[in-house]
């Protein structure tokens, strides 16, 4: 379903949201393994969207993809990369 939205198949809506998010012990895994994968290059830019899914589902596991997505545009981070250093606390 990640790379049918990164390819611009299916939409982040809802439907993904619910497909994503009722099965997080199932999800998480697969969510952190696409986010360690060269996901930039599909045409459609998941990066806004997996901080927002991981940030929901409160995964520290996803600090390695936070780091990466700063080191990108490390002088503008967007506000909700911020917010998911802050949530993870200490």
């Amino acid at each position: 379903m990640l790379l049918a939205a990164a390819r611009g198949r299916v939409g982040v809506d809802h439907r993904f949201l619910h497909a994503v998010l009722d099965r997080p012990a199932e999800t998480l895994p697969a969510l952190l393994r696409f986010a360690s994968e060269a996901y930039s290059a599909y045409p459609v830019n998941l990066e806004p969207d997996l901080v927002s899914l991981f940030r929901h589902l409160r995964a520290p596991e996803a600090l390695p993809f936070y780091l990466a997505a700063l080191r990108e545009e490390p002088t503008d981070p967007y506000d909700n990369l911020v917010g998911a250093f802050a949530d993870l606390g200490a």
